[in-house]
């Protein structure tokens, strides 16, 4: 029975292959969409894991503690862009785009290295300015140095994420995510017998990201070399530094909305914000992830990309099932958080409304990023459109409007970056672009 379930499986994944490649995969290219399977399997457990780190977590800290815990985490994703600088996407781009193994062992190095010292250099100085940060984000200040501590985590985990993606050992990939997240839960789970406070869960987190990202060393100890490459950093960083700009925008959407709530409202009003959002957007984002992981190598190596983003629209037409089918699976979840999060469905439609404009946005941008440098410029800056409309629309709508406000700015701000980003796409990518690497 389980073997009929596989072969039914990959019939429909090679389907959709077919339906947005318009060819049969060859053999190097089922390999690839094989790993889209593993992934998606491992994402699926660890999105289940999460699930119940999230609930739980919830439901013992209660509003306040959850959504200071939540603030934790958006402060860290702000601090973790800095630190990232986006080299680990640069590194998948050009490690799978070569098949040369010395420059694939020049790639990593030049790119490890480079991680290496921004995390050291970010961490340093967010240490040093701790007190002026926990100022403005107005968090306490042992909190503040819990978000940079959990940035540099995100960013060793990060880096893990990224070799398996760019060696493309995808089974390994979705592997570690179960492993963070069950790593997460359990700890979790042990330490909630003590006590119930923010840090237990921020504690969690961090462990989690080292335990996961330690079994990526003997991949990495493959290739690692102890020198920089100059002509490998200077291309790195070209594309490194147009890509975090986007970085850091995409970030700081999902982050400032938390922080204005805790400025105008309260951090319980965070806490109901949090619950919300993980009830709608990042279970959107687990349909999502899995596919983008494997689709941004391929999609990297074929040059047919006017056929691709042409097909990629066409699936847009079954966004009312993927619509229903999220309402449904959020309020589900949205109900196991408890009485203390109340459930208001008008409310829950906007968060599922977001949460199918950003899976569309993140998947026009991850395709656009496949074009190298161009495409890179287009992505970040229809981030930064979404950023900026963000942060005025937030600022405008929160303090009256309260959650509705905050829900309500991220959906038009999405909704001007993702027009942004399709026609953008539609005038510049050249449809004479064709070949695929097999």
């Amino acid at each position: 029975m389980l073997e009929k379930l596989k072969k039914l499986f990959w019939v429909i994944v090679f389907f959709f292959y077919a339906l947005i490649f318009r060819k049969k995969p060859g053999p190097v290219t089922r390999n690839f969409i094989k790993g889209l399977g593993f992934v998606f399997s491992g994402l699926m457990l660890s999105k289940v894991f999460s699930l119940l780190f999230q609930i739980m977590s919830g439901r013992l800290l209660g509003r306040i503690e959850y959504g200071r815990f939540a603030l934790v985490c958006s402060i860290s994703n702000i601090l973790w862009t800095f630190m990232y600088l986006s080299i680990g996407t640069a590194m998948v781009k050009y490690f799978t785009s070569t098949r040369s193994e010395r420059d694939k062992a020049k790639i990593l190095s030049t790119s490890v290295i480079l991680m290496a010292v921004s995390t050291i250099i970010f961490a340093l100085l967010f240490y040093l300015l701790s007190v002026p940060l926990a100022t403005a984000f107005s968090i306490n200040l042992p909190y503040m140095f819990a978000a940079i501590v959990m940035a540099v985590g995100m960013n060793i985990w990060t880096l893990a994420q990224k070799v398996c993606q760019g060696m493309n050992k995808m089974k390994k990939l979705g592997a570690l995510n179960v492993v963070w997240s069950l790593s997460v839960l359990i700890i979790s789970i042990i330490l909630y017998l003590y006590t119930r406070t923010a840090i237990i869960p921020i504690i969690s987190v961090i462990i989690g990201y080292l335990l996961a990202a330690a079994p990526t060393w003997p991949d990495i100890r493959k290739y690692l070399r102890p020198v920089l490459s100059r002509k490998w950093s200077k291309i790195l960083m070209k594309y490194s530094l147009i890509a975090i700009l986007g970085t850091i925008s995409l970030s700081t959407i999902g982050a400032l909305n938390k922080i204005f709530l805790n400025i105008f409202l309260s951090i319980g009003d965070v806490g109901m914000y949090q619950a919300y959002y993980y009830s709608t957007l990042t279970v959107a984002s687990f349909f999502v992830t899995g596919f983008v992981m494997v689709f941004f190598p391929i999609s990297s190596m074929y040059r047919k990309k006017a056929i691709i983003f042409s097909q990629m629209n066409k699936l847009l037409k079954f966004s009312p099932i993927f619509y229903i089918l999220l309402f449904v699976m959020s309020s589900i979840v949205l109900f196991l958080y408890g009485s203390d999060y109340t459930f208001i469905i008008p409310m829950l439609l906007l968060f599922v409304f977001a949460g199918l404009i950003t899976s569309v946005h993140l998947l026009y941008i991850w395709f656009a990023a496949s074009f190298g440098i161009r495409g890179v410029k287009i992505s970040s800056l229809s981030v930064g459109i979404i950023c900026i409309a963000n942060i005025i629309t937030a600022l405008l709508l929160i303090p009256s409007y309260g959650l509705y406000g905050a829900i309500l700015s991220m959906i038009i701000s999405y909704t001007i970056g993702t027009l942004y980003i399709y026609f953008r796409i539609r005038s510049v990518f050249s449809p004479e672009e064709e070949g695929f690497i097999e």
